[in-house]
């Protein structure tokens, strides 16, 4: 049995949102996020198609780091079966567990996703030798508190600590991470599973044989059946068939602007971003990275401005008193836009009318 850090930790590191975190730390085990933002792609270059997008290659050398022992990955995309596939292949894990998730989210679907959690952790309990504390499970679950403060939304795909950071320093405001590496339950535990909890660390209870693996996997059951639903029924990514839910996302009190990010080669996000630039109400700036840090110094520029924009749009005098402008004179009106990039320089000239 490998362990995942010299204090003898379990740490297992994911990359979706859909990852059963809580299930994980039922086991003892910690979840890490593993950051794509590398700076080069020396293995998965030696090791994976070239096509292959900028995100799974910087997953792909992410894990295979010799400070990664434990790995559960998400049928996500077919680049996560591929960088599943190459990792298995290379053999330096401990653990590697690929969780395949349903696209729909109904009975028969629940059904299927909640007997895949159950095979994972039963292999996860085998191979860590330990047993599944219901109340460790609990301690995990973080509930989504809705924010109210003034702050820029970004939304869109996988969003490293590297991206937040620079949409923070850039914008000089706070950012709420709804990407889809953000986990979001709209469930919370019902109170039988805390009782559960309780029971299961009474002091008359045994700790082994029979009795204590029984009380085990009642545990075990009892936390299933609610966490199957919770997990698989939390926002959804656009991965899911219905993402209706999704555009709860906008229209948020205290949502100054959007920042809508998407992932160079991956079109699941491209179409939500062109229906929310016609219904939302929010200033809305597109952003697109490769899952590296070779995109930091072009966004720097963009989110600058995009920052401008957002403080003129609240400062007496600013965007709000071009608008009125707009609107009451009759004197024409136009607006001039720039992007200058380090081989083009884009330019639009628009008129009151949006001509």
């Amino acid at each position: 049995m490998g362990i995942s850090d010299q204090q003898g930790n379990h740490i297992v590191y994911y990359a979706c949102k859909y990852t059963p975190l809580e299930l994980l730390a039922g086991f003892g085990a910690q979840a890490q996020l593993a950051e794509t933002d590398i700076s080069s792609f020396d293995n998965a270059d030696r090791l994976a198609h070239p096509n292959l997008c900028g995100y799974g290659k910087g997953l792909i050398e992410r894990l295979l780091a010799p400070d990664v022992h434990e790995v559960v990955l998400i049928t996500c995309c077919d680049v996560i079966k591929r960088s599943f596939d190459i990792l298995v292949e290379q053999g330096n894990l401990d653990f590697c567990y690929l969780l395949d998730l349903p696209h729909r989210r109904g009975k028969a679907e629940l059904n299927l996703f909640r007997s895949r959690l159950a095979d994972l952790a039963q292999k996860y309990a085998a191979y860590s030798k330990r047993s599944f504390d219901v109340g460790l499970a609990l301690a995990a679950f973080k509930p989504s508190i809705p924010r109210k403060d003034q702050r820029v939304t970004l939304i869109g795909a996988h969003a490293t600590q590297a991206l937040l950071n620079s949409v923070q320093n850039n914008l000089g405001m706070p950012v709420e991470n709804a990407t889809c590496t953000n986990r979001q339950l709209l469930l919370s535990p019902p109170p039988q599973l805390g009782r559960a909890a309780s029971n299961s660390n009474c002091a008359g209870c045994e700790a082994e044989g029979e009795h204590g693996a029984n009380q085990d996997k009642e545990g075990l059951d009892g936390f299933l059946d609610w966490y199957a639903d919770a997990l698989l029924n939390q926002m959804p990514c656009m991965r899911m068939d219905d993402v209706s839910l999704r555009k709860g996302l906008q229209h948020r009190d205290g949502q100054r602007g959007i920042i809508y990010h998407t992932m160079k080669f991956c079109d699941y996000y491209g179409f939500e971003y062109a229906e929310a630039t016609e219904n939302g109400s929010a200033p809305m700036l597109k952003i697109e990275t490769d899952g590296s840090s070779q995109s930091a110094g072009q966004l720097k520029t963009r989110l600058a401005a995009f920052g401008e924009t957002l403080r003129a749009a609240t400062t007496p005098g600013g965007l709000s008193s071009v608008k009125a402008t707009t609107e009451d004179s009759e004197k024409p009106v136009y607006v001039l836009g720039i992007d200058s990039g380090s081989t083009s320089t884009d330019a639009v000239i628009m008129d009151g009318q949006h001509k």
